[in-house]
């Protein structure tokens, strides 16, 4: 619904920097540790990852890949309990994209 319907919400998930003023006048700085954003990755469209001693490693993103005879149908990976070195949960994911566009066929 949301990538539909509000699409500007990944572009925003999509920036490695971003200031804003709150209401007292004082600029913060956000830079992103999502390692597709870093590497622009150009079929990642955007998600949110995080992490909690209850879940370890999540993940949330929407991709692009191209199926067969060039067909892009957005995909939602969800990863959950990822372990909590570096990296792990984003490596875990692209095995996935990985996998989806050298094995599923879209039809």
């Amino acid at each position: 619904y949301i990538y539909k319907q509000s699409p500007e919400i990944f572009d925003i998930t999509r920036l490695t920097t971003k200031l804003a003023e709150d209401l007292s006048g004082n600029t913060h700085e956000w830079t992103t540790n999502n390692a597709f954003v870093m590497d622009q990755t150009s079929e990642y469209e955007g998600g949110k990852s995080g992490f909690t001693p209850e879940a370890h490693g999540t993940l949330v993103s929407i991709w692009s890949p191209s199926y067969d005879e060039g067909v892009v149908r957005p995909l939602a990976i969800v990863i959950l309990g990822a372990p909590n070195a570096i990296g792990a949960k984003y490596n875990e994911t692209r095995k996935i994209i990985d996998y989806v566009k050298k094995y599923v066929v879209y039809r």
